[in-house]
């Protein structure tokens, strides 16, 4: 719980490397995430995760 944090279930894992790119269905909408190896907690396809977007790291695309 907090400010720009939202929570969902992981729909899609994607180990790239350098970085792992997770995507949450969160209330219906698709929000994906790209974790450093370091921060990323290992979760799997089906499991809750809560996402914290802090306001200095965020980038909002038009789709």
């Amino acid at each position: 719980a907090g400010d720009n944090t939202v929570s969902g279930r992981i729909t899609f894992i994607r180990d790239m490397g350098s970085s792992v790119e997770v995507h949450l269905d969160c209330d219906g909408r698709d929000v994906l995430s790209v974790v450093q190896p370091r921060d990323w907690m290992g979760a799997g396809t089906g499991d809750i995760a809560h996402l914290r977007l802090p306001q200095n790291q965020c980038r909002v695309l038009a789709a």
